[in-house]
This record gives C-alpha cells, sequence and structure tokens, in this order.
C-alpha cells in the first residue's frame, strides 16, 4: 500500500458500530482504538500474536505474557480489550473476522499486486473452461479447487482456510 493511512483499527469498525463485537469492546469510544502508521497492521500482529502465522490462526500470545511485556496499568483497558478480543474463542458468534484490520485512507490506494496470486473455489468450477482460463490466462492467478461434500455452507470454512494456508505457505508468505 502506498498511500499512509488516515486511520487504522484492529477489527472492523462498522461491526463494532453495529455492536458485533463483544460488550468489552463496545464499552470504549471506537477512537480509542485507532491506530497510527503505516506500519499499524504489523505492531499490531506483533504486540498481540508475535508473529504473522500466529496471526493466521488467531493464536494470540497469553495474556500475561502481553501484560508482562508492555507493562500495562488498569488504564490501558483498551489494550486489554483488544487482547482478550483477539485470544477470544469461548463466544460462538464471533468468528475468525474479529480481528481483521480496517485501513481508511483519504488518497487512493494502490495496492503492491493488482491481480489476485490465487482463487480458491469448489473444484467443480474448475471443470469450467471459461471459468479456468479467466483465472489462470486473464488474471494470471493459481487456481486452488476444493472437494464439495453435503456439507453445510460453514463446514467449508475449514477447507477453504487450509487451501489459503497451504497457499501462503508454498510463496513463503507465512
Amino acid at each position: 500500500m502506498v498511500a499512509s493511512p488516515k486511520r487504522v483499527f484492529p477489527f472492523d469498525s462498522g461491526a463494532f458500530s453495529k455492536r458485533k463485537l463483544p460488550d468489552y469492546i463496545g464499552l470504549m469510544p471506537r477512537r480509542e482504538f485507532e491506530v497510527n502508521g503505516a506500519d499499524a497492521p504489523e505492531r499490531i500482529i506483533g504486540s498481540f500474536f508475535g508473529s504473522t502465522q500466529d496471526y493466521f490462526f488467531l493464536k494470540a500470545k497469553p495474556i500475561n505474557v502481553f501484560e508482562q511485556e508492555f507493562s500495562l496499568s488498569p488504564f490501558n483497558a483498551e489494550a486489554k480489550a483488544i487482547m482478550r478480543l483477539a485470544g477470544e474463542k469461548s463466544i460462538p458468534e464471533f468468528d475468525d473476522r474479529r480481528f481483521a484490520f480496517e485501513v481508511q485512507s483519504a488518497e487512493p490506494v494502490e495496492f503492491l499486486v493488482s491481480k489476485p496470486l490465487a482463487v480458491v473455489l469448489p473444484e467443480q468450477y474448475l471443470d469450467i473452461e471459461i471459468v479456468r482460463n479467466t483465472i489462470q490466462d486473464d488474471w494470471g492467478a493459481e487456481p486452488w479447487g476444493y472437494p464439495m461434500f453435503a456439507l453445510s455452507v460453514s463446514a467449508y470454512y475449514a477447507i477453504i482456510y487450509k487451501e489459503v494456508h497451504s497457499f501462503y505457505e508454498r510463496r513463503e508468505l507465512l
């Protein structure tokens, strides 16, 4: 990203406004969670997770390690709330998107990759010539198929994540 961020949040601000995040986050003003700097996502990942791989798997640092590392006091309620959100596993209505970064910019953003690197989709779509050719020839992306079973849609999340993880590992992005 070339443009400087105007605002960065360690969660979706729309979800915050619609009260889709746990109450312990919504008790504080949204602006208190704003993080500055173009490197904010990397700093947040390092602070709350330690590594990109741990962030991908939402494996947060133990809270006692986090609190000792940053010498937190009761006045650091926002940081403690985000740490709790990062490690939250007991609330089923909050999924892994709870810790997506929101980066807002007042300027146009130029992405370093102008085309997708990969497309993960059900294998049956790769049998369709126009789909396969669009992904490979037009977009220059790698098609990644996964098998379809008689499962509910939510059961496919793990399969898709496994494929994305395999792609990231092969590209040495994790």
